[in-house]
């Protein structure tokens, strides 16, 4: 969609939960690219305000820097506070938390800060938000979900549980406001290109993609359905872990393949 257009139908402002590195980074600068200005939600205040200054400066757009920490219970209240006063089109939950490790290893505050930040908070601010969305007949909203929501995995269990509630969240949303002018996508990538993942492995895991390809596959197929895995090897592999393998095939093949696999 050429970026006039793209203002036009989802501008003029954009919030990206998670948005100052990484994955959400890329949100941020395809959407500033794009025209459109960004609040940009983050925990860390300096990498917040350097991606804030950074966009503002390379593509003559307005931002607004919002410091919270999306695991707890007053964020989705506090986070549509303080976007009252702009004119939002387009929304986008990148933000997630990924515990690792044999489940009963975990620390319980840990699982109850990703069970918080990847779904309470998303569902309560989408819930919250859809209604401004709908009266202006044309937005979108993107939730962003991942290859590891598609079968168990043994060391991610509580990301990869997070990770389908989503799934299910957004197809939900998406029968409920088709025709309504508002586009709903859940976009799940597979292991995301990023200097962590790298420090990690020294060999790249099969169907990795960089962030700003996941972003640009993703929003080329925003408002055309429900649901994209970005990357053909990626959507194969979802084919194979969602509707061939048995079940206990696709939680053996996730422990396989789950190394790095996070958004």
């Amino acid at each position: 969609m050429p970026s006039d257009d793209f203002v036009a139908k989802y501008g003029p402002w954009a919030l990206v939960a998670g948005g100052s590195d990484g994955l959400g980074a890329a949100w941020t600068e395809a959407f500033a690219k794009r025209g459109l200005n960004v609040a940009i939600v983050g925990r860390r205040k300096e990498l917040v305000e350097a991606k804030a200054k950074e966009i503002e400066n390379r593509h003559g757009v307005s931002t607004l820097s919002i410091v919270l920490d999306l695991s707890e219970s007053s964020a989705p209240n506090e986070l549509v506070e303080r976007v009252t006063g702009i004119d939002l089109g387009l929304v986008v939950y990148n933000a997630a938390l990924s515990p690792g490790g044999k489940f009963e290893k975990v620390e319980g505050s840990t699982i109850r800060s990703a069970i918080s930040t990847n779904v309470a908070t998303p569902t309560l601010l989408i819930h919250q938000l859809i209604p401004k969305l709908l009266s202006r007949k044309n937005a979108g909203v993107i939730l962003v979900s991942s290859l590891a929501g598609y079968a168990g995995s043994s060391s991610l269990s509580t990301y990869g549980a997070t990770k389908a509630y989503l799934r299910m969240l957004g197809e939900a949303l998406w029968e409920e406001n088709r025709g309504s002018g508002l586009d709903i996508l859940v976009t799940s990538p597979g292991a995301v290109t990023t200097p962590g993942l790298e420090s990690r492995s020294d060999k790249k895991i099969p169907g990795q993609l960089g962030p700003t390809e996941i972003v640009e596959m993703s929003l080329a197929h925003l408002g055309k359905g429900p649901t994209f895995v970005p990357g053909g090897l990626n959507q194969f592999a979802a084919m194979l872990l969602g509707r061939i393998l048995p079940r206990k095939a696709a939680t053996s093949l996730m422990r396989k393949s789950s190394s790095g696999i996070s958004s």
